[in-house]
């Protein structure tokens, strides 16, 4: 019983506190859940900065992507922040639950990735984050992830590059409520445009010109309803 009051008292600090559990895997960033995504190591995911910009300048990071909405001050007290430094931004208000409008949400997807390619074209170097750097940075890295290999098994993307780095019930401090409202949601958007894009074609280097089709013409009936889970 001790354990179990233990386990839920960690489940929500972690939580609540908006904090990842994951240590970042870049060495000197310790901002949490960071990590290299391409072989330069110019693109790198990760958790909310919460302040650690002087950490990120001394990084050598031109660009940042704010991939989520606000939901209280937090955008604008980090643009204030990134404002007094050289470093250029980008805010996409992506949401992690009740998507409405996945067309929408699928073309969010595309704008940051040919963000993240703006970046890398110019030879600058990118961190991407929303809150955690689990969800809906899971996802973006996921879809990047394929783009860069097209051939790529998309249940090893999701459990490997997704799960593993805290998607979802990848992150055992994550309710369930929470995990259930990603799975309704971000999900289904995932493998609807895996789908899509692995069966026209589309690459890193053609997304830009196809995301009106791919977005247009999303298959979202065939995954909203099913069962998704980390393993």
């Amino acid at each position: 019983m001790k354990l179990i009051i233990a386990y839920i008292l960690t489940s929500i600090t972690v939580f609540a506190g908006l904090e990842s559990p994951f240590a970042s895997s870049v060495d000197g960033l310790t901002i949490n859940n960071s990590h290299y995504l391409n072989e330069d190591k110019s693109v790198i995911r990760g958790q909310a900065p919460n302040g650690k910009f002087e950490e990120l300048i001394e990084f050598g990071i031109t660009d940042i992507l704010i991939f989520k909405n606000q939901t209280r001050d937090e955008i604008d007290r980090e643009i204030d922040q990134i404002s007094s430094t050289n470093i250029n931004y980008k805010q996409i208000d992506f949401v992690w639950r009740d998507i409405n409008d996945f067309e929408n949400a699928c073309h969010q997807v595309i704008n940051a990735i040919d963000y993240i390619k703006q970046v890398e074209v110019s030879r600058g170097k990118i961190f991407f984050h929303c809150t955690v750097g689990e969800d809906r940075t899971g996802v973006l890295s996921g879809i990047y992830e394929l783009l860069k290999n097209p051939s790529k098994n998309k249940y090893e993307i999701f459990n490997e590059d997704m799960c593993e780095r805290g998607y979802a019930e990848g992150n055992p401090h994550k309710p369930k409520y929470v995990t259930g409202k990603i799975h309704q949601s971000l999900s289904p958007l995932f493998f609807a445009m895996v789908d899509y894009i692995q069966s026209h074609g589309i690459d890193y280097h053609n997304i830009s010109k196809e995301k009106s089709n791919l977005c247009g013409n999303l298959k979202m009936k065939k995954f909203i309803k099913r069962n998704y889970y980390c393993k």
